[in-house]
Parts: structure tokens; C-alpha cells; sequence
């Protein structure tokens, strides 16, 4: 199944700069906290103001389980729920450390966490996974509510609340571990979805996913594709050596029946200095009906300046977008954000909050004056 995204239309020149004429570039004031890795913007508090929840990275914790055995170690990591108030976010809720990697031989299981509207009540709950249960986290002006319930069986790495049956009720998507550890890259799927008495699996377990032993498996976003019904997960294994990272898309093949796609755009088995290929981990946007990517592409679009770059899925093949140039600077973690009654795009850099209005890139259709990606010296990295 081919998936396309394109912009509805008649030219792609709809996608250019939109930004408005006035304060295109706000600064939001410092972060509260330091060592953020990433965060996504959600109504949680009210249903008409965007706050965000943040991940931020407390190291690792290194132990020996048994006497005379060797040390183990895990990253650690906080979320935290900040508000706007004025031009500074300010944090309303701050998690304990939670343990995002196995200690391994430990058995414990590590913490994962989702967030989406999983009761329909026009606000995200945060959804927090270990092992075979999860706590559900309800934010209100003046109380926070959590509320535990049990996941029969599960084993989760990673999970992603999504709505993939276009229902108008996120589920939550699931990536275990299976019980028989022999291939230690296999990964399974589950739909899970919420009522009063907590989660239920709303089918078996899909087919699981195995691109290696080496590979890196995760959850790295839901999108509207082209092609296909609902708001589908997608599911990413990235490789130590510096190639093409394998993609895999799971969609609704019927009522309570799903299926997977691992060629949900193109894809390579080996880079070129012509075809613009993601490599790592790419955070997923809708901007109108185009499919946006942020993250790391072969080759690069800038190679002065960050590594990371947006690129649209159109016609099925990703078109690296040109940035603008008041974010010109812009390399941090992104989100969509709207301030102020204005949707754009909110930018963490050396701890302080960027938020360009409009849009931070712009597509031109047409073929440019010269090459558009000089030679790059060879990569010594995966790019991450």
C-alpha cells in the first residue's frame, strides 16, 4: 500500500511561509527545568489552552542486583506538566523519577507514558505504563487525579494514545516484550481501549515487529497518512550504523482488526546524495492535509547548521522543507503550540522557549537553481 500526503489545492506553494506580520518570534521565557530532551503541547488542564508536558533526563542509575555481580544501569527521567502564565511556563505537576530502561536481570519493567483524550471529556489524560499496570493522570485548575488500573499480561517499552479507529476516543497503542526472550529484538502490538473499569484489549496481539536483535524499537508518533483510516502509530527501528531506519505503520484493517505496513513511504536500503531518506527516530506533525516530519534526514538540508530538518511526505516521496528565515537558528525540540489565539511552532534552545508564529519552513515547487545538497563529508554518527 502506497501512502501519500499531499496539499489540497491547486499548488503545493500553499504550504509557504504563513507567518504573521507581526512578532513572528516570541521568546516564552527560560525553562523551569533543566536537561529537557523533548515535549508535546495537549489541553490538559482546560480544553482551550495549550500546556505542555515535558521529559526531563535525571541520568542513570546504576546497580548490582546480586554480590560480586557486575553493575547495571538505567536512564532515569521526570515528566512534568508546565502552564503558561504571562510569557513563562511555570510547572503545575512535577512525576517522581521514573526508570525509562529495564535494569537488566532486574525484572523490573521500565516506565512509558502516553498522552491523549482516552474519555472524551475535550482534555489529555496522561497515561503512565509499567509493566502489567498503568496509572491514569486527570488534570483539573486545582486537584490532580490518579487512578490506577491493570493491564493483564502487558509488558510495554513504549506506548502512544492515538485515535485509530476514528472513533473520536484515543486508544492506546502498546509495544511489549513477548514472554519468550530468544529474540530479543521482537516486539509486540496491542490496542488497548478505555472505559470506566480501565483498559481492555480490544484485540489480540499483532503480529510482532523484528527488524534485527541490534535494532532500537519504539513508538515515535501518531499522523494522518494518506491512504489510510484513522490516526495511525508509527513504529521505528533504528539501527547503530548509520543507514535508512525501517518504518512500520499499524491502521485498521476492519472493525476490531488491524494490520501493519512496513513500507508506509519510501524507503532505501542505503543512503544517496539524492533521495532525502529519515534516519532516526522523526517526530510526526499535520500541518492542514500535509504529513510534516522533524528529525533527521539523509542528506541533510543544512549542512551549516543543526542536523535536524522538516520534510513533507507529498506524491509519496519526502521533499526537505526550506526553513524561514527568522527560524533559521531553529535545531532544539518542536512542537505545535498555539499562543495567544495564534497556531505555530514552539522551539526549546539552550533553555529557552522560542514560539514562531505561522509556520517555520516553507516548500517551493519548483526545481532549484543549482544543487539544492553540496557534498557532505562522510557521517561518523547515526545522526540522532
Amino acid at each position: 500500500m502506497n501512502s501519500r500526503s499531499r496539499l489540497l489545492g491547486t499548488s503545493a506553494l500553499l504550504l509557504t511561509i504563513s507567518v504573521a506580520q507581526h512578532r513572528p518570534h516570541v521568546f516564552l521565557g527560560r525553562c523551569p527545568l533543566e536537561d529537557v530532551t523533548g515535549f508535546r503541547s495537549g489541553r490538559f488542564v482546560t480544553s482551550d489552552i495549550d500546556d505542555l508536558l515535558v521529559v526531563q533526563d535525571l541520568g542513570r542509575l546504576q546497580a548490582t542486583l546480586r554480590p560480586l555481580q557486575a553493575r547495571v544501569e538505567a536512564r532515569i527521567n521526570r515528566l512534568a506538566l508546565l502552564r503558561l502564565v504571562g510569557n513563562n511556563f511555570e510547572p503545575v505537576w512535577v512525576s517522581p523519577p521514573l526508570m525509562s530502561e529495564p535494569l537488566q536481570g532486574s525484572g523490573i519493567a521500565p516506565s512509558v507514558w502516553s498522552a491523549g483524550d482516552i474519555d472524551a471529556d475535550g482534555r489529555q489524560e496522561l497515561v503512565l505504563v509499567s509493566g502489567d499496570s498503568c496509572v491514569v493522570c486527570s488534570f483539573d485548575s486545582d486537584s490532580i487525579r490518579l487512578v490506577e488500573f491493570e493491564l493483564p499480561g502487558a509488558w510495554a517499552s513504549d506506548a502512544v494514545c492515538t485515535d485509530i479507529d476514528e472513533d473520536s476516543v484515543d486508544e492506546l497503542v502498546t509495544l511489549e516484550l513477548p514472554a519468550d526472550t530468544t529474540a530479543p529484538g521482537l516486539r509486540l502490538v496491542r490496542v488497548y481501549g478505555f472505559s470506566d473499569s480501565g483498559f481492555s484489549a480490544v484485540s489480540p496481539y499483532v503480529a510482532g515487529l523484528y527488524w534485527g536483535d541490534q535494532a532500537r524499537v519504539s513508538i515515535t508518533g501518531a499522523v494522518r497518512l494518506e491512504d489510510y483510516p484513522g490516526r495511525v502509530p508509527v513504529f521505528v527501528g533504528v539501527h547503530d550504523q548509520l543507514r535508512p531506519s525501517a518504518y512500520a505503520v499499524l491502521y485498521p484493517a476492519a472493525p476490531d482488526s488491524f494490520a501493519f505496513t512496513t513500507k508506509p513511504f519510501p524507503l532505501q536500503d542505503w543512503f544517496n546524495k539524492e533521495d532525502v531518506l529519515p534516519s532516526g527516530p522523526l517526530s510526526f506533525f499535520n500541518v492542514g492535509d500535509t504529513t510534516v516530519a522533524y528529525g533527521w534526514f539523509v542528506p541533510g538540508s543544512r549542512p551549516t547548521g543543526p542536523k535536524n530538518s522538516f520534510a513533507a511526505l507529498l506524491d509519496g516521496e519526502w521533499s526537505l522543507l526550506r526553513m524561514t528565515a527568522v527560524a533559521e537558528r531553529l535545531g532544539g525540540p518542536v512542537c505545535r503550540f498555539n499562543y495567544a489565539g495564534t497556531q505555530g511552532w514552539l522551539e526549546l534552545r539552550d533553555r529557552v522557549f522560542h514560539f514562531y508564529s505561522g509556520q517555520v519552513f516553507e516548500f517551493i515547487d519548483e526545481e532549484p537553481a543549482g544543487p539544492l545538497f553540496p557534498d557532505l563529508p562522510q557521517q561518523d554518527s547515526d545522526g540522532r
